[in-house]
């Protein structure tokens, strides 16, 4: 055993649901409100709310009206609100308040699950029965019966094909406050959609975590005649607020210039050919862009040829993007790979384990909440990877962090009469805590529109998996 305080395993991508770490009275209201404007002469004002419904977190816009003073007791409810057009599918309820003499409307999104986008993830049929199999146990077939349970797995596997409501950054409280670097990104955000005001919530219970509200799917697109495949990883990175670089193009139409308006469609069952002039097999639809060099130049096999091919200007879920996007302040980073670094609960002065650390979010999150005080070790047994996690640490301004090559399931040694000067490996209770992200498959991560893995691939990990366990327990 490693370490000689607190372990915090994070088994894969799962996200946490510990009950004593989030607050149970929860409905808090976050961010600006902001003026929209008149709606039929009289003033309105939108107000974004942060709220925990059903386990999760949802951002809920809360527009008050004034009455119309032509025709008393009635509303109007106009087609865009803050500059955001309202979902054709939703729920309205008004609510009189005693102390309000106001009706406020409250807004909630239905589409995802009711109006699917895309179908579900495409999965071989022995790994979709292998993950039912576990889904729908005993235990969760006794609480919510058979056919209910096999009915929220359907459910979650449209939902790993769909992106996730919020566009999740940690602030890196190490160079600067919060509130300040909020006020920054809303500056950045504006210039990104061109005025429009996108709401940046702060999480309720994470205070260094922000949530970017992600806006579709979007349905009045018009398809254009000029198209481009991309592969599946690129298709899923569109869909979190990406252009498409050279490298992710796998087809493009015959006569395509610089400066066309493309659709982009994604290629998820990876049977388009390299180069290709069309494209019948299965494709989804990302949303239209702007080329930036033409098929010719795409293709010609150029090395440098690295950029972005394709720039993004209607995508069907709209999503920013933080390429370059205060780096130094702001980590890309989804909300469960947040939360583990608060569950462990680092404290200044202490030695920190994160031993399969790459690419380095959360060691640079243990250390940013150690005020960069103490010393955090990150070991990852692939020497790129330890590069990216020195490379983001010297972004980050973070100098208690040390990474080293080296395979985490030799980091215990039991015949070391004492410590190698700071290095793996490591004697018996070595460290204050310990954080295991251990390596999964990864199909978990949102959104995933297909997987081709086997069965013995899915389930390879658990072996690697419970050698790294037993080094930190």
């Amino acid at each position: 055993m490693l370490t000689a305080g607190v372990a915090t395993i994070c088994y894969g991508t799962t996200l946490l649901r510990n009950s004593a770490f989030f607050s149970s009275d929860f409905r808090e209201r976050l961010s600006r409100s902001t003026r929209d404007g008149y709606v039929g002469g009289e003033e309105a004002t939108l107000n974004w709310q942060c709220q925990r419904k059903r386990g999760c977190i949802a951002a809920i816009p809360t527009i008050t009206w004034k009455e119309r003073r032509d025709f008393p007791g009635h509303l109007v409810v106009p087609a865009r609100v803050g500059g955001y057009p309202l979902p054709r599918r939703c729920s309205l309820l008004i609510e009189k308040e005693k102390s309000h003499r106001f009706p406020t409307f409250f807004l909630e999104n239905k589409t995802i699950g009711k109006m699917s986008m895309f179908p579900k993830i495409s999965l071989r049929h022995e790994v979709e029965k292998y993950l039912k199999e576990g889904f729908v146990n005993k235990e969760v077939v006794s609480a919510f019966g058979k056919q209910e349970a096999e009915r929220k797995f359907e459910i979650l596997l449209n939902r790993l094909s769909h992106p996730p409501s919020f566009t999740t950054v940690r602030v890196n409280t190490h160079l600067a406050s919060v509130q300040h670097v909020k006020d920054l990104l809303f500056d950045e955000l504006q210039k990104q959609f061109n005025g429009l005001s996108v709401p940046i919530l702060q999480h309720p219970d994470l205070q260094d975590v922000l949530l970017i509200p992600v806006i579709g799917p979007r349905k009045n697109i018009k398809k254009q005649h000029c198209e481009a495949i991309v592969g599946a990883q690129c298709g899923n990175a569109v869909l979190r607020g990406a252009h498409v670089y050279v490298p992710g193009i796998v087809s493009a139409s015959k006569f395509m210039k610089a400066g066309d308006v493309i659709s982009v469609y994604s290629d998820i069952k990876g049977k388009c050919k390299k180069g290709a002039k069309e494209f019948d097999g299965t494709k989804v639809f990302l949303g239209n862009g702007i080329s930036e060099l033409s098929r010719k130049e795409i293709f010609s096999g150029l090395p440098e040829l690295k950029g972005i091919g394709i720039r993004m200007t209607e995508p069907i879920y709209l999503s920013p993007s933080f390429d370059s996007v205060l780096p130094s302040y702001l980590f890309l980073q989804n909300l469960p790979s947040a939360v583990v670094a608060h569950v462990l609960d680092p404290q200044p002065g202490e030695k920190i384990l994160d031993l399969c650390a790459a690419p380095g979010g959360k060691t640079t999150h243990i250390a940013a909440l150690m005020h960069d005080q103490g010393e955090v070790i990150a070991l990852d047994k692939i020497s790129n990877k330890v590069e990216k996690i020195k490379q983001n640490a010297l972004l980050l301004g973070l100098n208690s962090i040390k990474a080293f090559c080296f395979d985490g399931t030799k980091a215990l040694k039991l015949d070391m009469v004492k410590d190698a000067e700071g290095k793996p490996p490591f004697l018996p209770e070595s460290f204050d805590r310990i954080l295991l992200d251990a390596p999964c498959s990864g199909m978990g991560q949102r959104p995933n529109m297909a997987c081709s893995w086997t069965l013995k691939e899915v389930t390879s990990y658990q072996p690697l998996q419970r050698k790294l366990f037993t080094v930190v327990s």
